[in-house]
């Protein structure tokens, strides 16, 4: 299991540096893609098992839109010990929610956009337990 864990943070961590290097135009064409999304949320969950790891118990779900259109929802649960999942539907009672843009979901992902900034810019919408959320705002951003 350590080697599988070991494993996933080497691809999480290529590609976070992948997604760096792309243009917005770039990041859309592959966040627009099931299969993208499901890169981009796995290597979420890989990121926020250290707050599972920290005791961290909660279910986020993450509705997307791509041009104010829905795009997709995805929910990543916590299970408090040291485990975190994604899955592409909605949570059935999510401890929390976040609501953006796909362009923006990418941003942050390749460390262009600030989770504290999308924010107070209104381009991430919040709902939920503030507590879990905070808690979250570390692991949000690849670095």
């Amino acid at each position: 299991m350590t080697a599988l864990r070991s494993l996933a943070r080497k691809v999480n961590g290529a590609v976070d540096d992948r997604l760096s290097r792309l243009d917005d135009e770039q990041l859309l064409r592959i966040l627009r893609t099931s299969a993208g999304q499901r890169v981009l949320f796995t290597g979420l969950a890989v990121r926020l098992r250290a707050a599972a790891a920290k005791g961290l118990h909660a279910t986020i779900q993450f509705d997307l839109t791509d041009e104010g259109k829905p795009a997709g929802t995805w929910t990543v649960g916590l299970d408090g010990v040291a485990g975190a999942r994604a899955r592409p539907r909605a949570a059935k009672e999510p401890s929390a929610t976040l609501t953006l843009e796909l362009i923006d979901l990418g941003r942050m992902a390749a460390g262009r956009l600030d989770p504290g900034a999308a924010v107070m810019s209104g381009k991430l919408e919040l709902q939920g337990d503030y507590g879990v959320l905070m808690r979250l705002s570390g692991f949000l951003s690849p670095h």
